[in-house]
């Protein structure tokens, strides 16, 4: 009978626990539809949860993910991950490709569901209004709350898109292209102190593979029980069926050795994303 009041006792207060806890990131996910608005640092137990649904997604709506140079991840300070952005599930796909977890922007209107909004904070995400086709305030609120994420801790690792769009035909533009993502280690170094050095982009190239002939046996599998649409993704007017991905990461490029201008610097990072989007697409 000491036994069974002893575990109720433990599972009562182990109960309490994750109310709380969820009441608090439930609080701070409600938050996120104020533009800009940056949440505590995610847990160890959030970033595990982020790579670990991503995946479980990538496996099921991707399929088998090829990473090449992973180990160019690795970087003694403070990182902004910038890939190019043809798919929804890229965040995942970068989640799953990293050997560590990241924080991540994105809109206020993809926090308006408030579980989506807690699992949001809990993973480390944070958010700007896009209304309109761009950030408002003229994408001030996000450059400072980026530039605060990148520099309230020796190692933060941030994911951004600096074409801030989809571009389903993966052509990368340079008028797609903004600043945005370099004005932000900017504001890391000029507001928050943190030396150019320490300060540096990740470029990376994600490729998904549509040809039926790179099909896994996984996906024959569920198509061959009747599940037809599997990994059938349609965004607008464009239905793409996904049969993996080929994701290359570039080496690190310091702010310092980056131009000074935004866009010269922003143009930079474009051609090598382009280069290395080329090795994805051979590979």
């Amino acid at each position: 009978m000491s036994h069974t009041i002893l575990y109720g006792s433990i599972a009562a207060l182990v109960a309490l626990v994750l109310i709380w806890r969820f009441s608090y990131w439930y609080q701070e996910g409600r938050k996120l539809v104020l533009d800009g608005y940056l949440p505590p640092n995610p847990t160890f137990f959030g970033q595990l949860a982020l790579r670990s649904i991503s995946k479980l997604m990538c496996k099921l709506f991707v399929g088998p993910v090829k990473v090449i140079d992973r180990g160019n991840a690795r970087f003694n300070g403070r990182l902004n991950i910038l890939p190019n952005h043809q798919f929804p599930l890229d965040f995942m796909v970068v989640a799953s490709a990293l050997p560590y977890g990241y924080r991540h922007l994105g809109t206020v209107s993809e926090m308006k569901n408030p579980l989506k909004a807690t699992l949001s904070a809990f993973a480390g995400f944070f958010a700007v209004n896009t209304e309109g086709g761009k950030a408002q305030s003229g994408g001030q609120a996000v450059v400072e709350a980026c530039g605060k994420c990148l520099g309230l801790h020796r190692k933060s690792r941030l994911l951004m898109f600096p074409q801030g769009k989809l571009v389903q035909d993966n052509v990368l533009r340079p008028e797609d292209f903004r600043t945005g993502a370099i004005r932000a280690m900017h504001a890391a170094r000029d507001h928050f102190g943190c030396p150019s050095e320490t300060l540096a982009v990740l470029p990376m190239a994600l490729h998904y593979k549509r040809d039926p002939r790179d099909a896994n046996w996984f996906h024959k599998l569920v198509v061959t029980l009747g599940w037809k649409s599997f990994r059938k993704f349609k965004y607008h007017d464009v239905t793409a069926t996904n049969y993996g991905a080929v994701v290359v990461i570039g080496r690190p490029i310091p702010l310092a050795d980056l131009p000074e201008d935004p866009r010269e610097a922003i143009e930079v990072v474009r051609q090598e994303i382009d280069k290395l989007l080329t090795v994805a697409k051979s590979s």
